[in-house]
């Protein structure tokens, strides 16, 4: 059982070494206000929307087009809408544009 043991601890790896389970960060939470956003542009019955950045945790509009981009692409809830930069604004529609 030694052997073994000692085997692991004396074994060389290139790209990383070992470490126990405890050691291993936890992921990243996700923000929900971006979620609650783009629920709030779907529920609101309109096809058009223009984001007020002030009431999400960034207002730096790159972030918050990617933030929301990655949402509509990884929810399904969310497919059917199109996020879109301009002049430092963002704004919702729903459809996919051609």
């Amino acid at each position: 059982m030694e052997g073994i043991a000692l085997e692991k601890i004396s074994k060389k790896f290139r790209y990383g070494v070992p470490i126990e389970s405890n050691e291993v960060p936890k992921p990243r939470k996700r923000l929900p206000q971006y979620d609650e956003c783009l629920r709030e542009f779907v529920d609101s019955g309109y096809d058009n929307w223009k984001v007020d950045m002030s009431t999400l945790p960034s207002q730096k509009p790159r972030v918050v087009l990617s933030s929301l981009k990655w949402r509509i692409k990884n929810k399904s809830e969310f497919g059917d809408i199109q996020a879109i930069m301009n002049n430092k604004e963002i704004y919702l529609t729903k459809g996919k544009q051609p």
